[in-house]
């Protein structure tokens, strides 16, 4: 037995109102229920970034840290950068394989899953999902005589 085709069209309604993040299916190709079609990001949810870091610097990042967000569509030198907050740590570091799998990255060594809020965007940065981007995470803080003499830096003092 054959389908008929039809040249009627159909009207799909998302759960929510958003942007379309991406269209899975093509035009004229036949799909099933439950099949995805298209991605909705919902209107007014909450920018986050999906970063990974390695195991030798996890011990230096917590909740709460304040970020920079560099976008390599954007050059930080012209458009500036956009500010975050680190929200969630993986607890255990995910296997390259994991991270291929579940967000389309290669590694080569275990990495942490860190999810990062933007808190402050700028109107100029059009984010869209997948682009990618560097994140500078404060490890540290010391005063300048301390980072230029390195004598300093065991000692209490405040210059």
């Amino acid at each position: 037995m054959y389908g008929v085709a039809s040249d009627s069209e159909s009207i799909l309604r998302a759960p929510s109102a958003g942007k379309i993040a991406e269209i899975v299916e093509k035009t004229g190709s036949f799909v099933n229920t439950g099949d995805t079609i298209l991605r909705v990001i919902p209107q007014g949810s909450v920018n986050q970034i999906v970063a990974f870091i390695s195991p030798e610097f996890i011990g230096e990042i917590k909740k709460g840290t304040r970020v920079a967000l560099k976008y390599d569509s954007y050059p930080y030198q012209r458009f500036g950068f956009e500010h975050g907050i680190i929200i969630d740590i993986s607890r255990v570091p995910l296997q390259p394989e994991d991270i291929y799998t579940n967000f389309g990255l290669k590694f080569e060594s275990a990495c942490y899953r860190v999810v990062i809020k933007i808190t402050e965007k700028k109107k100029r940065i059009n984010i869209i999902p997948g682009m990618s981007l560097k994140v500078d995470i404060p490890t540290r803080k010391t005063s300048i005589i301390k980072w230029i003499f390195p004598f300093f830096r065991d000692k209490d003092i405040d210059a």
